[in-house]
C-alpha cells in the first residue's frame, strides 16, 4: 500500500473499497467547465449544428461515442468527425475547419485533441464557430483561444486528479451537463457510459489509482452487463465471457468482475485500435453506436480480421527496423524511418523497440515533403519536453512524457534527429538503460496463503501505477521441471519450500521452456533448473482454476539458481 502512495486511511479506503457515490470529484472544479456546459445547452436549445471532433485511437473513439450518444440523448443535433490516421494524421486540420464553415457547424467540441492546435482553433472562432476543447494532453505555453478549454493538466487548474483519460474528461463533461438538466434526465444516467470510460482509460494506459480506479472498477462492472451490442460482439470474437465475482457487499462497494486491465488492454483495445491502424476509425465508432445485432457481429469480425493483419504488419516492420540497429553500438535514443512504413503501426513498433533495447525509440514514415512519427520513451526521458527543446521545426507535435507523435517537414528531419540525439546524450545515464527484475517484497512460503491471495485480488484492476505485485521467495527445491505448451515454450515447476518441507508449490514460467537461454534477470544464460536444484523466484501471485479446482500458484517472472 505504501508503495502505491496509500499513506492514510482515506486513501486506503478509496483504493480497496472505491465508492462511486463519494469518490468522484466535482466536475465543475475543472477550468472552463461552466462555460462549456452553458454553451452546449444553449446549442441544444437552439438546435444548432454540433460537431464532435475526436481522435482515432481507442480513447478518442470511446470519447467521441460517449459525447455523441449523450448529446443526442439531450436533444442535440450532433455529428462526429474522426480524421483518417494515415491520410490526415492527428488533430484538427484547416481544411476540415473550412468544411465545418460550409456545413453550417456552430459548435465544435474537440475530444482527445485540440490543446495544441491554436491556429486552427483561431480560424474556427473567427469564422463564427465556437470551439470547446476537451483534452487531457500536456498543454502548450500558449493556450488556443477557444470559447472554453477543459483539461485537468492546465496550469493552476483546481481539479484534484490530473490523470483522466480523454474519455474521463468527456465523462466529467456529461456529469456536469447532468447536474444542469437533472430535471430532464434519470438520476445516475451518466453511469451508462462507464463501460466506455473503463475501456478508454485502460487502453490509453492511464494510472489506475485515485479517481481512475473508481471509474474503471465501476466501468468494468458496467461492461460485464453492457447493453452496447458492439461491445458484446467485440468480447465474443475476443473470447471474453464477462462474469461478476463478488456481490452482496456493503452499499456503495463496486463488485469485482473477471474483466480486468489485461482483458481490455490486450483483447479489446487492440481490436478497437486496429480500425484506424489498418483502415479508418469509423469502423470502431460504428461498432460502439450500432443497435443492430447482425451489424455488430459483422463489424466485430471485421475488427478481429484487421487486428490479425496489424499483428503481421508489426512483425514485418519490427524486423526491418532491427536490421538498421547495431545491438553492440546502441545510441541513447533509437531513431529509425522509412518511406515504406505504415504510419498506423509506428507507435506499436516503437514500443517494442523501447522494451527490447531499454531506451527511447522514435519511428517515422518519411514522405516526400512531410514525415510523421511516433515516439515511445522510458521513465527517465520526457519525450515531449525533448521535442519541444528542438524549437519550431514541427508541423504538429504533442502527447505524453512516454508516448508522443509528430508531423514534421521532411527537410527538417536531419535537424530533428540531431537535436533529439544531443538531448538524449546529455540527459540519459548508463543506469537509465538497465532493466532490473525487482521484487516489491520478499515473503516465505508460510506467508503465501489464501488470505494473502484474497488481498491481492482486492487490489484489482492492476495496470499503470498499480502493477500486479512481484514477490520474491527463496530456498525452493525443484521437485519436478518440464516444458509444456506449444513448441514446449513454457516451463512448469513443482517446488518444495525450505520452511514448509511438506508443502508443494506449483509454478509456471511462461516463455521459459526449452531452447530459451536467457532465463535470469541478469541475462547470464543459466541452464533450466532440474530436480534437486535450489532456486529463488520472482513471481506474481496467481490462482489456477481448472475443472472446478482452485490452487495457489506461482507465476514466475524470473529465477536464479542458489549456490549454497
Amino acid at each position: 500500500m505504501w508503495q502505491r502512495g496509500l499513506r492514510d486511511q482515506t486513501a486506503i479506503d478509496e483504493f480497496f473499497n472505491p465508492d462511486y457515490g463519494t469518490d468522484l470529484h466535482d466536475p465543475f472544479l475543472l477550468s472552463g467547465m461552466e462555460e462549456a456546459v452553458s454553451r452546449i445547452l444553449a446549442a441544444v436549445q437552439k438546435r444548432e449544428s454540433i460537431l464532435v471532433y475526436g481522435d482515432y485511437d481507442a480513447d478518442g473513439v470511446c470519447s467521441s461515442a460517449l459525447l455523441v450518444v449523450a448529446l443526442r440523448m439531450l436533444g442535440g443535433q450532433v455529428q462526429v468527425y474522426l480524421p483518417h490516421r494515415n491520410a490526415e494524421g492527428y488533430g484538427l486540420s484547416s481544411s476540415r475547419i473550412e468544411q465545418c464553415v460550409a456545413e453550417g457547424v456552430k459548435l465544435l467540441i474537440t475530444i482527445d485533441t485540440g490543446i495544441t492546435f491554436g491556429e486552427e482553433v483561431a480560424r474556427a472562432q473567427a469564422a463564427g464557430i465556437d470551439v470547446i476543447i476537451c483534452d487531457h494532453h500536456l498543454p502548450p505555453a500558449v493556450l488556443p483561444k477557444a470559447l472554453a478549454v477543459v483539461d485537468p493538466k492546465l496550469p493552476q487548474d483546481r481539479y484534484p486528479f490530473k490523470h483522466l483519460a480523454a474519455c474521463g474528461v468527456a465523462f466529467k463533461l456529461v456529469q456536469a451537463l447532468g447536474v444542469r438538466v437533472k430535471d430532464r434526465m434519470a438520476p445516475g444516467w451518466e453511469k451508462l457510459f462507464l463501460d466506455l470510460v473503463a475501456v478508454a482509460t485502460i487502453a490509453d494506459v492511464m494510472p489506475l489509482l485515485g479517481e481512475n480506479r473508481t471509474l474503471v472498477r465501476a466501468g468494468l462492472y458496467i461492461l460485464a452487463h453492457t447493453s452496447r451490442l458492439g461491445l458484446k460482439a467485440l468480447m465474443a470474437v475476443a473470447g471474453v465471457e464477462p462474469k461478476v465475482l463478488s456481490l452482496g457487499q456493503p452499499v456503495g462497494h463496486i463488485p469485482l468482475t473477471n474483466l480486468d486491465a489485461h482483458t481490455v488492454g490486450y483483447l479489446l483495445a487492440p481490436r478497437l485500435n486496429a480500425a484506424s491502424r489498418m483502415d479508418h476509425a469509423n469502423t470502431s465508432f460504428e461498432l460502439l453506436l450500432t443497435e443492430d445485432v447482425e451489424i455488430a457481429a459483422a463489424l466485430a469480425q471485421k475488427l478481429d480480421e484487421k487486428n490479425r493483419e496489424r499483428q503481421t504488419l508489426v512483425e514485418e516492420m519490427l524486423r526491418a527496423a532491427e536490421r538498421t540497429i547495431d545491438p553492440f553500438k546502441l545510441p541513447p535514443i533509437l531513431i529509425v524511418g522509412s518511406p515504406d512504413w505504415s504510419p498506423g503501426v509506428l507507435g506499436l513498433v516503437a514500443g517494442r523497440l523501447k522494451d527490447k533495447y531499454l531506451r527511447p525509440a522514435v519511428l517515422f514514415h518519411q514522405g516526400e515533403t512531410e514525415a510523421r512519427g511516433s515516439c515511445r520513451s522510458i521513465d527517465a526521458f520526457n519525450i515531449v519536453e525533448a521535442m519541444r527543446s528542438c524549437g519550431d521545426i514541427f508541423t504538429q507535435m504533442g502527447g505524453h512524457p512516454r508516448a508522443a507523435g509528430f508531423t514534421i517537414p521532411t527537410e527538417n528531419l536531419v535537424e530533428f534527429e540531431r537535436c533529439l540525439k544531443r538531448t538524449a546524450a546529455a540527459s540519459l545515464k548508463p543506469e537509465d538503460f538497465k532493466s532490473l527484475a525487482e521484487a516489491q517484497t520478499e515473503l516465505s512460503s508460510r506467508e503465501y496463503t489464501w488470505e494473502l491471495a484474497d488481498w491481492f485480488g482486492r487490489m484489482e484492476p492492476f495496470g499503470e501505477a498499480n502493477p500486479e505485485p512481484k514477490l520474491l521467495m527463496r530456498g525452493l527445491e525443484v521437485i519436478e521441471s518440464r516444458s509444456v505448451g506449444d513448441s514446449a515454450r513454457h516451463l512448469k515447476l513443482v517446488l518444495r519450500p525450505s520452511d514448509e518441507p511438506r508443502r508443494l508449490l506449483k509454478a509456471i514460467a511462461f516463455g521459459q521452456g526449452d531452447g530459451v537461454t536467457e532465463l535470469s534477470p541478469t541475462g547470464n544464460g543459466r541452464r533450466m533448473p532440474g530436480a534437486g536444484d535450489r532456486i529463488q523466484v520472482l513471481f506474481r501471485p496467481s490462482i489456477n482454476e481448472w475443472n472446478g479446482n482452485r490452487e495457489l500458484e506461482l507465476k514466475v517472472e524470473a529465477y536464479e539458481l542458489e549456490t549454497s
